[in-house]
């Protein structure tokens, strides 16, 4: 699974029996309709819902602006969850872990964090900076003998590696 790469102890405490898929239409206060590729929630050992956000890139190329995408997605659930009256107004938001997935032949060149495209800001400004780090995944780091054979995701890897044109 594709779990196997994500950093961190935390993965191991979620239920993935409760893995359930979320709709990734999102609507604008302006009426325009954007997609994500995949949005998940999930329930924690204890109980829990947690909200899960995979923006899959099939991508050839780099996109310069991917960060800005990710953000947009990520505050586009926030705001159907609000609306929908998922979250309640005493909640709290629930966490998004993002990730892209990258199968480009080239190293992902481009920013993960709308934080680091930003213009230069004053030190006493920087708090009021947005910030949204996100995880990437890419094949092209990974060579066929890096890749444990019993993962699907590192089989799809493999399959992916062995394609590209010596």
């Amino acid at each position: 699974m594709i779990l196997g790469f994500i950093p961190g102890k935390r993965v191991g405490q979620l239920n993935f029996k409760t893995l359930e898929k979320v709709s990734g239409q999102f609507v604008t206060d302006d009426l325009r309709l954007r997609y994500s590729d995949l949005v998940w929630r999930v329930k924690s050992k204890d109980g829990v819902w947690r909200y899960i956000y995979f923006l899959l890139e099939f991508q050839q190329k780099v996109d310069p602006w991917m960060a800005v995408r990710i953000m947009t997605y990520v505050w586009l659930l926030h705001q159907d969850l609000i609306k929908a009256e998922i979250i309640e107004k005493s909640d709290q938001l629930p966490l998004v872990f993002t990730m892209v997935y990258y199968t480009g032949r080239t190293l992902w060149s481009a920013p993960l964090d709308v934080g680091e495209m930003l213009a230069p800001v004053p030190s006493d400004l920087q708090k009021y900076c947005p910030g949204l780090p996100c995880f990437l995944l890419e094949t092209a780091r990974f060579t066929e003998e890096e890749l444990d054979r019993s993962n699907i995701a590192s089989q799809l890897m493999r399959m992916e590696i062995l394609s590209r044109p010596e």
